[in-house]
């Protein structure tokens, strides 16, 4: 028997089986089998007794290590049977809790089951989920106001360490701010409080930061002693800068008007400060009588002085920040003069906007100061191309601040000062002379009244056609331009009316017109008269037609058009007067030969008075002819022979007879020539030689017999006259006069009664021919280059051909 069976016998079992074994199923055999096992394991030789307190205390400190745990385990265990019994009392209450919710929920099923109409089952369940809805409705509204808030508090972290850092945060704020605003109409401002609560943390914000940002850049600017001439531009000048006009443009309200750039504002405060010690203060250079003299030069000499300075620092800042975005194209966003003119102009309009209150009762500093206004506004737009950020309609200037409270005293003034300007050059001593030095020969000359009138419409132009406003426009040209022109062309109508009623015989009878007056309106002097209504027409309507072809008429007369196509609201502000005669006067001048213009219907009608004074001009002359030629018609010495003249009669180049009429006609001639132009004299030329030749031919070659001296005296006589009047209009004459008709007759009555050369024709081959038929008698004419005499007036003329020879007579 080995040592392990041996000591199996001994009584060396452990105080308790079970801890030895922990499966409770195992036998008392089966755990002393394994005992002896374990003995004979360990105890295999006798040497291994030598090791048996070993083994026992091992064994025992295994038994203490087995109690502990074994109790470790019980507390376990109970433990985790009281929890279990807990859990399981808790499951039961759940269980019990959901049954009851259960059976709640089936029977109010029931109920809207068997409910009579939907409404009713609707307004059953509608309070429970209009209040569950709230419920969730507010956790989100809670949050919202905390994200809000928590933005805020970073922002305003960052405000007073770096407020450039503040940005990010308000930007999100901002995003939130946008969103809600969005989300608020489609829930009918369900949410009113909430939205205004956000948008008033978004603006305190936005106000806040921009409060510290131009503090801090102000701060920059004073310690470096800004504005200097030699102020040097630092980076942090930049960021500050750049960080102002992203605050600015994050409000999308700046980014869509027009507005002050911050950091312009700030740039600009220095110089509003100056502007309003010198001219907003009891200074010198504030006296009211100065009006714009001093701060209009300040303002443009400052802006010219900063200029290179702005575009070299400020314009690449601007032209970077505003890069793709809708602003690029604005001219006050991206050229930093024009950003600064905007930001220094309203300390100026509300320097103009009181000045305009003290001098609205004082016509004349109004109107001068309405005139600085103007030229302030194009040296700006000149000089450094300040378009207001308009690029289409460009800036319409201070006059446009002005205007609405000084038009109406101003164009009071204006018209005033212009009708008695009229009224003092009308009656002036020399209006009506003709200015002889206006023009070269050859042209019309105008009166010096004319020449004024026209003056002072131009000058009455130059007045507003600077105004942007259609209606001041229109007031200016038919309040007062218009009257003017309807003035002067009564004028010069009564001036005609009167000359027609006083040289005619009726007229002296019901007039009485006295024998000094009439003889005023006689000869050069009647000519005169008539000369000064014709240059005075002629020279309106040269300035009306040049008039019509500026572009600023022809612009306005476009827009007044197509305002009075779509019935336009500002036409009819004017007044109904002047909108009647407006669209009258268009209507009748888009239907004239002058086409449309506002001066169509004027140039009309000094074309008619300048017609009827030519007319008249030629019937005046022409009045005289019979007068002036009747001693030379009438005289004896037609039929003179040939033979009553001795050697000793002296044959002079023209009759005696013609020295009255040459002189006179010489006069009017050369007063005719210097006077009015080329065509017109030539009209009026044309009409007095056609008289003189009708009645030279009707009363003396056709109707009195002549001899062959007579003859030749006849034609001598025409020829020295048609020279005479060509040497008097040489200077300006490009064709010569000639009385074709006269001088033809003349030749062919002055044929002698023999032949005296070979091929030339002798009265009596021209008696025969014209007397033998009528083809015998064209070709006789032709062959002689008599083109203007008929046959029967040819035959007329030789038959008054005395035949001084009795003998050929009879052969006749």
């Amino acid at each position: 028997m080995n040592l392990g069976a041996q000591l199996s016998g001994m009584h060396l079992e452990a105080p308790e089986s079970g801890i030895c074994n922990p499966k409770m199923g195992i036998s008392s055999l089966e755990e002393d089998l394994r005992i002896e096992d374990y003995l004979n394991d360990k105890l295999q030789t006798i040497s291994d007794l030598n090791g048996i307190d070993d083994l026992i205390h091992n064994v025992e400190i295994q038994q203490k290590q087995l109690k502990r745990q074994l109790q470790d385990i019980s507390v376990e265990l109970t433990e985790a049977l009281m929890a279990s019994k807990n859990r399981a009392s808790v499951i039961l209450e759940k269980i019990e809790e959901f049954k009851t919710q259960q059976k709640n929920a089936n029977e109010h099923l029931v109920t809207v089951l068997y409910q009579n109409t939907p409404e009713l089952a609707l307004c059953t369940i509608k309070s429970p989920m209009e209040q569950l809805r709230r419920i969730k409705l507010t956790h989100k509204y809670l949050d919202l106001l905390k994200n809000v808030e928590l933005l805020k508090e970073e922002s305003q972290k960052h405000l007073h360490i770096d407020p450039k850092l503040s940005l990010e945060p308000y930007i999100r704020l901002k995003n939130i701010s946008k969103l809600l605003q969005k989300l608020h109409g489609p829930t009918e401002g369900s949410a009113v409080h909430l939205v205004t609560y956000v948008q008033e943390s978004t603006a305190q914000l936005l106000v806040e930061i921009e409060k510290i940002l131009c503090q801090k850049f102000e701060k920059l600017l004073e310690d470096s002693q800004w504005p200097n001439s030699e102020y040097l531009v630092t980076d942090e000048w930049k960021e500050y800068f750049k960080a102002l006009l992203e605050l600015q443009m994050l409000d999308e309200t700046n980014a869509k008007e027009s507005l002050i750039l911050l950091p312009m504002r700030i740039l600009t405060q220095t110089f509003v400060l100056k502007f309003r010690y010198h001219f907003m203060s009891d200074k010198p250079t504030n006296h009211p009588n100065r009006l714009g003299d001093y701060f209009f030069e300040w303002f443009l000499m400052t802006v010219e002085k900063w200029e290179l300075f702005l575009r070299g620092n400020a314009g690449p800042l601007l032209t970077a920040h505003f890069r793709g975005s809708p602003l690029s194209g604005n001219s006050i966003y991206i050229d930093p003069v024009s950003a600064f003119i905007t930001s220094l102009l309203p300390v100026l309009r509300e320097k103009v906007e009181s000045l305009c209150k003290n001098i609205s009762s004082q016509p004349q500093l109004m109107s001068r100061f309405i005139a600085q206004v103007m030229d302030f506004d194009d040296a700006l737009r000149s000089k450094f191309g300040y378009d207001g950020g308009s690029v289409e309609n460009g800036w319409c200037g201070l006059i446009m601040d002005v205007l609405p409270s000084l038009f109406e005293g101003w164009f009071a003034a204006e018209k005033k000062f212009a009708l008695d300007r009229y009224h003092e050059i009308v009656l002036s001593k020399n209006s009506g002379e003709i200015d002889y030095d206006t023009s070269t020969l050859g042209k019309t000359k105008s009166s010096y009244g004319a020449t004024l009138i026209t003056d002072l419409i131009v000058t009455i132009t130059s007045k507003y056609c600077r105004l942007q406003k259609f209606s001041h426009k229109m007031a200016f040209l038919t309040g007062i331009q218009a009257e003017i022109l309807d003035l002067y062309f009564g004028r010069l109508s009564d001036a005609l009316e009167y000359f027609q009623t006083a040289t005619s015989a009726i007229g002296r009878t019901l007039h009485g017109v006295t024998k000094e007056e009439l003889e005023e309106l006689q000869g050069v002097k009647g000519l005169d008269k008539l000369c000064r209504v014709f240059c005075s027409s002629e020279h309106l309507i040269s300035e009306l037609k040049d008039w019509s072809n500026e572009e600023f008429f022809i612009v306005l007369f476009d827009q007044l058009q197509n305002m009075l196509a779509s019935n336009n609201q500002e036409i009819e502000g004017i007044n109904s007067e002047t909108t009647g005669m407006i669209k009258k006067s268009v209507s009748l001048s888009l239907n004239s030969d002058n086409g449309g213009s506002f001066f169509g219907i004027s140039i009309e009608g000094f074309e008619r008075l300048r017609n009827k004074a030519e007319a008249l001009i030629s019937e005046v002359i022409n009045y005289e002819i019979p007068s002036l030629f009747r001693p030379y018609i009438f005289q004896p010495h037609w039929t003179i022979a040939s033979d009553s003249v001795t050697s000793n009669t002296t044959i002079d180049l023209i009759s005696p007879e013609l020295d009255q009429p040459v002189q006179t006609l010489q006069i009017y001639v050369q007063f005719l020539c210097q006077t009015i132009a080329y065509a017109p004299f030539r009209r009026v030329m044309r009409h007095i030689l056609k008289n003189i030749e009708d009645l030279l031919c009707n009363d003396l070659l056709f109707h009195r017999n002549f001899s062959y001296l007579g003859s030749t005296r006849f034609s001598r006589d025409v020829c020295t006259i048609n020279k005479l009047i060509n040497n008097w209009t040489s200077q300006v004459n490009r064709l010569p006069f000639d009385l074709p008709k006269l001088r033809e007759g003349t030749l062919l009555l002055s044929l002698p009664d023999n032949l005296i050369s070979e091929g030339k024709k002798s009265l009596k081959e021209a008696f025969l021919a014209l007397f033998s038929s009528n083809e015998e008698a064209s070709e006789m004419l032709k062959n002689m280059g008599l083109a203007h005499l008929s046959i029967s007036q040819a035959r007329t003329i030789v038959g008054r051909r005395i035949i001084e020879n009795s003998e050929e007579d009879e052969n006749y």
